[in-house]
């Protein structure tokens, strides 16, 4: 019976920092017995309050699905190139806070390393927005690689 791969988490989205995160990973980090675990965590639909205090269901559903739907996609196409190339690959989506997400699915999974890509944000918009790979640097217990988008 063969032993479980160790995973690499990598957070994805359609940047061009994870991209590079994600082909970093596989062309330098993943060595044989390693796996690769997707994650694409999307922001919840917030509902915004209108002056009859109503959304309708539907208008909630279509925006919460479009979340899911988008990150299906991404983590398919991904999980595609991993299987081409023979690596074991998980996939997960994630509706909630990129930063907490990360962190806390690294240790469900006990995850070797996290490789995350930086959008390369400058200093003010860093400190107005945050920064995912910053937060999840300073707050992840497992060891994080940064991989920068340019």
């Amino acid at each position: 019976m063969a032993a479980e791969p160790r995973y690499i988490l990598v957070p994805v989205d359609d940047s061009v920092g994870a991209r590079r995160a994600f082909d970093m990973c596989l062309n330098e980090i993943v060595k044989p017995g390693d796996g690769v675990f997707l994650v694409h965590v999307y922001e919840p639909f917030m509902p915004i309050v209108t002056p009859t205090g109503y959304v309708p269901p539907e208008l909630f559903e279509n925006f919460s699905s479009r979340g899911l739907k988008e990150a299906e996609r991404i983590l398919s196409a991904l999980a595609a190139v991993c299987a081409e190339r023979g690596i074991p690959c998980k996939t997960q989506a994630i509706e909630g806070d990129a930063r907490d997400s990360i962190c806390t699915l690294a240790d469900t999974i006990n995850a070797k390393m996290i490789v995350i890509g930086s959008r390369g944000l400058g200093a003010i918009k860093r400190a107005l927005l945050g920064s995912v790979s910053s937060f999840v640097v300073n707050h992840s217990s497992k060891p994080v690689l940064v991989v920068h988008g340019q």
